[in-house]
């Protein structure tokens, strides 16, 4: 009997010479899809952002109706039912193909991260957000949407979430990298976030969100060599374990986006951040 040669993965390119499609699209893309009838699109951004002018037929999400600030399995297993409520008022179903987008904040990677914890399949990211759009010269709407409601119920993807007890039973690991994606005022312990203490999970990095954009409007995410130079020099390498987090996890959700984007195989948001972290006197703090 023949003996069956083992499958062995293809080591990824790192960093990639160009950023997957099936990740972050441009506006090119978008109006080549915008189309297709199961295509749906989510803007995340403040109501008076989104009425004074969204893409064609784009659904509306506020980051501040998406909070994870408990990772206990209660509120973990009651926030998935409410988000998952919300796509589906927006007429989304787990197979629908999603295009997720910002009004320049590069938040939309939150919305992103939520369909990678549902286990969603087909999402991407418009890279540069709405100005991006408005910059090719397309069109807004003020029309209001109205879609069919949906049904969502998705498949928990437990690889994409770190809770505080796992987050602790990691610390000091040598394969971990953890990277606290708020501002160095945050990470120092000089802005406490409103928590009952400062500072930072020990052993983070600090490497702000919106460095892994380019200044300017619109905001788009850096060529490859760039992105991986921003983490690589901080010792965040693509063989380790890497947990994100900020003050609510929208901002670490960019961390989490940006490092897929570079083929990271191992990457968790730890969604509750700092709102959990820094109020658990029995968690540690750095400073």
């Amino acid at each position: 009997m023949p003996v069956a040669t083992p499958v062995v993965a293809a080591t990824p390119v790192f960093p990639p010479a160009s950023y997957s499609t099936d990740l972050l699209v441009d506006t090119m893309w978008l109006m080549e899809h915008l189309a297709d009838p199961q295509l749906k699109l989510i803007e995340l951004s403040e109501d008076a952002a989104y009425m004074s002018g969204h893409l064609p037929s784009a659904g509306h999400l506020r980051w501040e109706d998406l909070k994870l600030v408990d990772s206990n399995s209660a509120t973990l297993a009651a926030w998935r039912d409410d988000v998952q409520a919300r796509l589906g008022a927006l007429g989304i179903t787990p197979a629908d193909p999603v295009v997720v987008y910002d009004d320049g904040s590069l938040w939309a990677a939150r919305v992103w991260w939520i369909l990678e914890a549902l286990g969603h399949r087909d999402k991407r990211v418009l890279d540069g957000g709405k100005p991006a759009w408005t910059a090719a010269g397309e069109p807004l709407s003020t029309d209001s949407v109205s879609p069919a409601p949906a049904s969502y119920e998705g498949t928990p993807n437990l690889a994409a979430l770190a809770t505080a007890e796992y987050v602790a039973s990691r610390l000091g690991a040598p394969d971990l990298a953890l990277v606290d994606a708020r501002r160095p005022e945050e990470y120092s312990g000089q802005d406490n976030d409103g928590t009952a203490r400062g500072g930072h999970i020990p052993g983070a990095v600090n490497i702000p969100f919106d460095q892994v954009a380019i200044p300017g409007s619109p905001r788009y995410y850096l060529p490859p060599d760039k992105l991986a130079e921003l983490y690589v020099s901080r010792g965040v390498t693509p063989d380790k374990e890497v947990i994100a987090y900020c003050a609510t996890g929208v901002r670490s959700a960019v961390t989490y986006f940006s490092l897929r984007l570079l083929g990271y195989p191992r990457v968790l948001l730890y969604s509750a951040s700092w709102a959990e972290w820094g109020n658990r006197l029995d968690l540690p703090v750095a400073t």
